[in-house]
């Protein structure tokens, strides 16, 4: 399973777990109307805290730098789909849950491609 999924769901049960804990035990003996307002606030403040604490933040940095990624033009939104082209037209290879460059060539090229990119940033800065 992919952990950012898994984080997501994670926060989501914790969040769910606490906001239904402030619900039905925490009233006491305050009337009714009282004690669901106290505990819907403080359910969802408490219950946002923990899930955001729980595997929150990493969900939202995760398709925060996504989304920034795509808008930008540097990845594509779909990876999977992307990857799946990729293997169709044979310039990686899938091995267990990653990915190989077929062609030794193509893997010199890119990186050659990096590197001559860094040098020249850091030339023109």
């Amino acid at each position: 399973m992919n952990s950012v999924f898994l984080s997501s769901i994670i926060c989501l049960l914790v969040f769910v777990l606490i906001f239904i804990y402030f619900i039905f035990f925490v009233p006491g003996n305050m009337l009714f109307s009282a004690a669901l307002k106290t505990s819907v606030i403080w359910g969802t403040f408490l219950g946002l805290n923990a899930g955001l604490i729980s595997g929150g933040t990493t969900c939202i940095r995760h398709f925060s730098l996504r989304f920034l990624l795509y808008l930008l033009g540097y990845a594509p939104w779909n990876y999977a789909e992307f990857l799946d082209h990729v293997v169709e037209r044979l310039f990686l290879q899938r091995v267990g849950g990653g990915y190989i460059f077929i062609h030794r060539m193509l893997l010199e090229h890119f990186a050659a491609m990096s590197s001559e990119n860094s040098r020249t940033k850091r030339i023109s800065n």
